[in-house]
């Protein structure tokens, strides 16, 4: 902390008086040069605030934070968590046996159902242990994946099964239940990648999706994986992407959207879905960055032309191991505010569809083509009509004529 920050916090033990003044919202601190030498100086409120905001990726210290006194836990408990599962802390299991103590006696039954009696070798699971604080109101990122991964260290940790066992339980029977509880309690998301297989689980059954909806207030970023391969039209996945396409509660103002599709494939059942994804993408009038991954081409033409719905707002598109057979590149020609372009593992366009990109009306800063499949005259075509206001440039195993065509522009920088 020191070496951050320039000073040392002092650290008290129990029998240590701590000199505050009679709010009991002030600390002493030491200058990190003349700690022995002066008298040791008061903090202000908004100066520990500022500390603290300046170690929030630094979980280690901000757990060490929490011990100063009751001020600082107060101010460090809403940093802390407002991205637990990110920050540098390596007991992570224990995280997982804070959440639990959040669980009502409904969700706890039901955790112990899934363990067993004879499955739990460490942790104790106590219904009427009530925590300090209510943790989960202050998480702002929540992540599918990076939960999950805690939660499968938590199960490695407390219950006696061997490691393909501990997998398979953590995702269909365990996992689904804190996910449940999270998202429940959560009042502050700014950040939401979510997989909506959770919602095929049994601890979804009587999940609230417009209580959940209506908290989204602060939303920023939205992150969607979902299946447009199988048959299964779940309910509660279709009344949550329907509330957030119709915006229910005129609460999202999104600036980043990605939609991760599993797989290329889509089957008839999943129509209504699609319709969902293009409403989404058009009632976000504060678009900036958006990402489509896994996309099919008769999918994809209808994300481009949804994607002119946003084209005042949107500076960042990102196509991921997406299929271009057949598909219209002409809605790219009216995203005037369109800045970065990124290709990424993606395939099937010809040099006949790229010829209406002569006519596109924005000026790109950014242009990537990483591991596409496609003639590499496509790309040099592509950089050709779209090159001229370029100042970066990311591409792999140029051809001579690419080469020549960016040469042209003296001011471009390659990577």
């Amino acid at each position: 902390m020191t070496s951050k920050i320039g000073l040392i916090i002092t650290k008290f033990n129990s029998d240590t008086p701590i000199k505050t003044n009679n709010s009991d919202t002030r600390t002493r601190i030491f200058p990190f040069s003349k700690f022995l030498k002066m008298t040791l100086p008061y903090l202000i409120d908004d100066c520990v605030y500022n500390i603290l905001q300046y170690l929030q990726n630094d979980g280690s210290t901000l757990f060490n934070c929490l011990l100063v006194n009751r001020f600082w836990c107060k101010t460090t408990i809403p940093i802390l968590y407002a991205n637990p599962f990110a920050t540098g802390y390596r007991k992570k299991h224990k995280l997982i046996s804070t959440i639990i103590l959040l669980f009502n006696k409904e969700e706890i039954l039901q955790l112990k159902n899934q363990l067993g009696t004879n499955q739990i070798k460490k942790f104790n699971i106590d219904d009427e242990h009530k925590p300090l604080f209510e943790y989960l109101k202050y998480l702002e990122d929540y992540n599918y994946y990076k939960i999950s991964s805690f939660m499968t260290r938590f199960i490695f940790c407390n219950i006696t099964l061997s490691i393909s066992s501990s997998l398979k339980e953590c995702k269909f029977n365990i996992s689904p239940i804190f996910h449940q509880r999270i998202l429940c309690q959560s009042r502050n998301i700014k950040q939401l990648d979510i997989s909506l297989d959770l919602f095929n689980s049994e601890a979804f059954k009587n999940f609230n999706v417009q209580n959940f909806i209506s908290n989204l207030t602060k939303l920023k970023s939205l992150t969607l994986s979902l299946s447009l391969g199988d048959t299964n039209n779940n309910e509660i996945e279709q009344e949550f992407l329907g509330s957030i396409a119709n915006n229910n509660f005129n609460n999202l103002n999104l600036r980043k959207l990605i939609i991760d599709l599993t797989s290329k494939k889509l089957v008839g059942q999943k129509i209504n879905t699609c319709e969902k994804i293009y409403k989404i993408i058009q009632g976000q009038n504060k678009l900036k960055i958006f990402q489509i991954r896994n996309c099919c081409y008769s999918l994809l033409n209808n994300i481009l032309l949804s994607l002119e719905f946003r084209k005042h707002s949107l500076v960042h598109i990102e196509i991921v191991k997406s299929d271009f057979i057949n598909v219209n590149l002409k809605s790219f020609n009216n995203l005037y505010n369109l800045e970065y372009l990124i290709f990424e593992s993606c395939e099937g366009i010809l040099l006949s569809q790229c010829e209406i990109l002569k006519f596109a009306s924005f000026k790109l800063k950014e242009l990537s083509f990483i591991r596409n499949e496609w003639n590499a005259d496509v790309t040099s075509l592509m950089i050709k009509y779209l090159g001229e206001s370029l100042q970066k440039l990311l591409i792999e195993d140029p051809t001579i004529q690419l080469i020549e065509n960016i040469s042209i522009n003296k001011n471009l920088f390659i990577c």
